[in-house]
Parts: C-alpha cells; structure tokens; sequence
C-alpha cells in the first residue's frame, strides 16, 4: 500500500514481477495501476480488526483508563454553567460526560503526514475562549478567603484533546513541539460565541488588546501503551480524531470504529474504503498539495480543511445522538464486513480461485457469508484469468 497519489519510482517494475498484487483498498488499485502496474494482478483485499478485543463489551470488563491530571473529582473538572454560556455543550441533551470535559482521542506517529499541524490548530482555534482583563476590585472580589481565585470565577475548557503518539525520525520532545506550534498561530478573537461571558461580549469589538485567551487542554499520553491499555483508552474516551494527509489503510481509524467510537477523520486515500456519511464523521479535505521534503518530495497529498474539522469536533460535541448513531454503524460495519473471519473468509475465497479448487477443510464459503470487494463497498477488481504460480505479494503499512 502507500499513502499518496502516485508510487515511487522503480515499484512498478518490480510489483509487475508478481503473479498478484493484494492491496486494501480501490484508492491503491487506482494509484497502482496509473503509476504502471498491470491492473490484471491487482485485487483489493481489505485489512482486518479485531472486533472482539476492541469492542465496548470488552472494555466494560476492564478498569477504567486513567488519565494523567484529570482531577480525581470529576464533577469538579467542568463548569457546567460555563459551557452552556459559551455554547459547546448543552447541559440538556449530554448523554456522554455529565461530569467531566469531552475527550478527544488522537493516536499517530509524529510526522507530517499525520497532519498533527491541522490538529492543533483546529482544536486550539475553535475552543479557545477570551476573557477581558478584569479591575483589580473585580478581581478581587472573585478571591476567595485564602487570597485564591473562587471556583465559580476559574474558567474549565469544556474539552480535551488527548494525544498518543512516538517519535518518527525526530525527537521524542513532543511538549516543546507543541508550545512553540501554539506560541506562533497569533490567536485573534473573532466572533461572540469567543468571549465567556455575556458581559464580555458587549465590550469586544474595543478591547482586543485587554483579552486574555483561555487555550483549551491538550494532554500527551504516555506511550508504550500494552494493547489491553489501549482498549481501556479507547473505552473512556469520547471521540476519535485524525486529520491525516493520507493513511494506507488507518488502523487507529478501524480500531475506534470498532470500539463504537464517533471517528472524525479524512476522507481521502485508504479510509474511503470504510468511512461514509452514515458511520462516521468524513473531514473534507481542501486540496491536493505538493509534499515538501522527505524521500516522496514531489508526490501530492490531501490538506485537509481546517475549517470544517473545527466543524465536525464541534458536530459531535452538539449532537450527541447522532454521533452515537454513527458510532454505533462504525461497529456494525466492522463486525459484519472487516472482523477476522470476515476477511480471512476472503482470503481464502481468493486463494481457492487462484488455485481452481474449493478447500475441503475451509470455512463454508457461500454467498451469504462471503464478501467480496464489491460487496465491501468498492468496486469489483480485474483478475488475471490464466493459471498463476504460487507467487504473490502482499504490500503492508505500519501504523
């Protein structure tokens, strides 16, 4: 598989050495075959997840995730008020956290290609909040008796972004990375529903220079995580994000969607496969665009819309109901199109066609149990026709 519109240099000639060419989606049949290779060995063979390990069914079994500097009393973490005012949560119809922020999950190598720059930005753009520079008698007056300031006067982001990630031929200093990216996006209030407080609100247009910006909380996890923790991540979080330039085949996508979690991720290369309307949360992305540097200098992938990924967090966080819906079509998708069986079934439909026979000690392959690629939403390959060798080729992605 690859990750952007074209291949390298020099993979034609030597995939078209093969007898076939597995591949997980029609996005990479389309890109295979322009760069050169004979579409006749071409045949998309999804990846699979494993819908029993990541499911809610297992996480229920398993002790909650706890997460680094959340506050122990979660009816402390969110003011409740405070969100309502600003509009990002209402109170009403919030069926996920009644006593804590909303949780979005991010998981990813730290490179370009993962779009960790739209990301932040988008995140930090839609809900960071502005407050006007309070008088000292004001301020005073919000102090408590300890000289601190009272709780109900403290401002609690209404959201977290929580980011799981490893060093990707750069350092491990992720922290750094990120404040200085934060430092340079010369935040700018724009619209009422910026300011806190109604009160603010009548002042904004003339006080710029007296606001102070409230940045919502970004949270990196410790990584190494075991897959047990993993799943205990997932179970205890509200929602997937990944604004990513372009992913072969997107396992973290497939793992939250299996988890029954609303994905919130870009519509372009690999994901097409499994991601739609009604099962998840497609980001649009604005343009293809030139990569810059690195080995594939030259190649193009997606930018995705910043735009519309502050859209879309914002969506889920509105509309609880409809995200759930989404979720809960996420994992019916990969439980009846992309679990182990359903694509070891697949595979072994293939191989038996490869070979001209039916396998005595197989599973039963009929046509109520057996996808084909056409069935999993993509269009039907071209295969070779003559007899092949036992020779074939799968290509495969890291996370």
């Amino acid at each position: 598989m690859f990750e952007t519109d074209r291949l390298p240099n020099a993979w034609a000639e030597r995939l078209n050495q093969m007898d076939y060419v597995w591949v997980p989606t029609q996005f990479h049949v389309d890109i295979f075959s322009a760069g050169g290779v004979d579409p006749d060995k071409l045949v998309v063979m999804p990846e699979s997840v494993d819908t029993e390990f990541f499911s809610p069914e297992h996480a229920a079994t398993l002790p909650p995730f706890r997460f680094p500097g959340e506050d122990d009393d979660t009816s402390r973490t969110l003011n409740t008020s405070a969100a309502a005012n600003d509009g990002s949560i209402d109170p009403a119809s919030r069926s996920i956290l009644p006593h804590r922020p909303f949780r979005f999950l991010s998981i990813f190598k730290w490179e370009e290609r993962k779009g960790w720059r739209i990301l932040l930005e988008a995140f930090i753009r839609e809900f960071t909040q502005w407050k006007l520079r309070r008088n000292d008698e004001d301020e005073d007056n919000n102090k408590n008796q300890d000289g601190n300031v009272a709780p109900s006067a403290q401002h609690h982001p209404p959201v977290i972004l929580y980011i799981l990630t490893s060093a990707y031929h750069s350092d491990a200093d992720f922290q750094r990375r990120i404040d200085e990216f934060v430092a340079a996006l010369n935040l700018q209030p724009h619209h009422e529903s910026d300011w806190q407080a109604s009160d603010d609100k009548h002042h904004a247009t003339n006080n710029y220079a007296d606001a102070t910006p409230i940045l919502p909380s970004i949270r990196l996890l410790p990584s190494g995580l075991s897959q047990v923790d993993l799943v205990r991540l997932y179970g205890s979080v509200d929602c997937f994000v990944l604004p990513s330039r372009g992913e072969g085949w997107g396992r973290p996508h497939v793992e939250s969607m299996s988890m029954r979690l609303p994905l919130i991720a870009t519509k372009w290369s690999g994901p097409q496969q499994y991601m739609n309307e009604e099962n998840s949360f497609p980001l649009m992305h604005d343009a293809l665009v030139d990569i810059e540097s690195g080995a594939f200098k030259g190649h193009r992938w997606a930018q995705p819309s910043i735009r519309h990924l502050r859209q879309l967090m914002r969506q889920v966080i509105n509309q609880p109901g409809e995200a759930k819906r989404r979720a809960g079509q996420a994992r019916r998708d990969m439980v009846e199109r992309y679990c182990l069986d359903c694509v070891a079934r697949q595979v072994v439909a293939e191989l038996a066609r490869i070979l001209h026979f039916q396998p005595q000690h197989s599973p039963n392959i009929d046509s109520a149990t057996a996808h084909t690629s056409h069935d999993l939403g993509a269009p039907t390959t071209t295969r070779a026709s003559q007899m092949p060798s036992t020779h074939s080729m799968i290509e495969k992605d890291e996370l």
